[in-house]
């Protein structure tokens, strides 16, 4: 029982910070990265997507435990975040500049490195013309 009211306060607070955060940014989110909506890269093991809502943002951060959502990476204009993960699960938080088009960061949970990492950066620079080209 003890669980579920665990679950459940959790729930709530995930819904409380959603709510403040989400009016303030989902313009940002609709005229800034809707071009990038969409954009899915995959090697057939590894799977990376673009985060796309505020939500999205707070689950990423809340699971891999590093600071995504409370830095608010959602609000900067420069960076392309994108959630890399093996079977649903997790590896990776990628940010990408908007100008440059590198890779600046890849994080594990708890800002450390996944068995996947150089994958996984491998992966994004090998499609950074999808990311291109939706900028442009």
């Amino acid at each position: 029982q003890r669980n579920i009211f665990h679950y459940f306060f959790q729930l709530l607070r995930i819904l409380e910070r959603y709510h403040s955060a989400n009016a303030d940014v989902k313009s940002h989110l609709d005229i800034f990265l809707c071009h990038f909506f969409g954009i899915r890269i995959t090697d057939g093991e590894l799977s990376i997507q673009v985060l796309q809502s505020v939500l999205e943002f707070i689950d990423e951060g809340d699971s891999m435990h590093h600071c995504v959502y409370e830095n608010e990476y959602y609000k900067k204009k420069d960076s392309l975040i994108l959630s890399a993960k093996v079977n649903g699960e997790r590896m990776e938080t990628v940010e990408v500049s908007l100008k440059t088009f590198k890779v600046i960061q890849s994080r594990a949970a708890c800002n450390k490195t996944s068995a996947y990492h150089n994958r996984i950066i491998e992966l994004v620079n090998r499609n950074m013309g999808l990311i291109r080209r939706a900028a442009s």
